[in-house]
């Protein structure tokens, strides 16, 4: 199995890097291999709106790393997301992965259904409200099936791990991760840790029909994926 762990964190050694690094002992100890990237280290331009992937067909002009980072969300058999809250909500380089959705279509098709774990780290409980949302849009963008999604606290560097709770958590995630694998029908999804709120959705409270699939109820009930 090859298991890519993305750290969304420009601080070395910092809470997000020490968490993956727990993720890749937990993956190698379970046979996998893992190769870790920061997400830092890739160079992405902000999308000009161009539309030219859309009306044209054309591969994105801009000069960027974009297409080298898909290239290894598809060779990947599962996901670990971990990354930094900043003001509420992601890093502003996830960000600029996110804008470029459109792209994003051949990658699914390589990937859809692959298990996937997303970590947020924040210094407090109270300013993360977007966190998860936004790296779970993320991972369904690429295709990804989430099985696990929680967050970790912690403001200074290290300072998550003192959790033996989280520790558990992450490692049990992992182990989950690749057994699913080699048992894809078998796995269980997660049970989202923000109520009966949807994790992609957060304002509007659902229901979950199957898998990660989620409905609304507003007017009417409608679907979310």
């Amino acid at each position: 199995m090859r298991l890519l762990s993305v750290v969304c964190s420009k601080r070395r050694r910092g809470n997000s890097e020490l968490i993956a690094g727990i993720a890749r002992k937990e993956g190698e100890g379970c046979g996998a291999s893992v190769e870790t990237i920061r997400l830092g280290d890739y160079s992405i331009t902000e999308c000009d709106g161009c539309m030219r992937c859309i009306f044209k067909d054309q591969r994105c002009h801009l000069d960027d790393d974009f297409y080298e980072l898909l290239k290894k969300f598809s060779r990947a058999d599962g996901l670990f997301l971990v990354a930094p809250t900043y003001v509420l909500s992601i890093p502003g380089m996830m960000k600029l992965v996110i804008d470029r959705y459109l792209l994003m279509y051949p990658c699914y098709q390589n990937v859809s259904g692959r298990p996937a774990i997303s970590v947020g780290v924040a210094g407090l409980p109270d300013w993360n409200q977007f966190q998860l949302p936004l790296m779970n849009l993320l991972l369904l963008s690429l295709g990804f099936r989430i099985l696990d999604s929680f967050m970790a606290y912690g403001a200074g560097p290290g300072e998550a791990l003192l959790d033996t709770s989280l520790v558990r958590r992450v490692g049990d995630a992992v182990r989950r991760l690749c057994v699913h694998h080699e048992r894809e029908h078998n796995a269980k999804a997660y049970e989202s840790c923000i109520s009966d709120r949807c994790p992609v959705c957060p304002r509007f409270p659902g229901r979950r029909c199957a898998g990660a699939c989620w409905r609304h109820r507003r007017q009417s009930w409608r679907d979310c994926c």
